[in-house]
């Protein structure tokens, strides 16, 4: 998984390197940023389709499941299909990301730098 500088880096989660040194170092953060942002697009669009998943869902976890992938599955037939998204009818509230807050916390980066060191070189 790829997660912003606001994640700790785990050895399930990819985050960006906060100070690039090598080339291999700039080359994964920009194969990372470029890799985020798809996913990011693709997340908004599925929430502007669907606007309930951008919402807090107070369900069970099951019920949240079901509505995850019930709606990952019409929206990838709504692609498949090129049907337009239409208008929102629910205004969703705008999430303010404060990309200069960075976690603190020690972290695990030995997976991230053996896939650096293997396939950024």
């Amino acid at each position: 998984m790829l997660g912003d500088s606001a994640y700790p880096n785990r050895p399930y989660l990819l985050t960006p390197l906060i100070n690039p040194v090598t080339e291999a170092e700039q080359r994964y953060n920009e194969a990372h940023i470029k890799t985020r942002n798809i996913i990011e697009r693709t997340f908004g669009v599925w929430k502007r389709r669907f606007p309930v998943v951008a919402l807090t869902l107070r369900l069970s976890l099951p019920k949240v499941q079901a509505i995850i992938i019930a709606t990952a599955v019409l929206h990838n037939i709504c692609r498949n299909h090129n049907l337009e998204e239409v208008p929102s009818e629910v205004e969703l509230p705008i999430v303010e990301i404060n990309e200069d807050m960075y976690f603190s916390e020690v972290q695990d980066v030995s997976e991230r730098a053996a896939l650096v060191n293997n396939f950024f070189r």
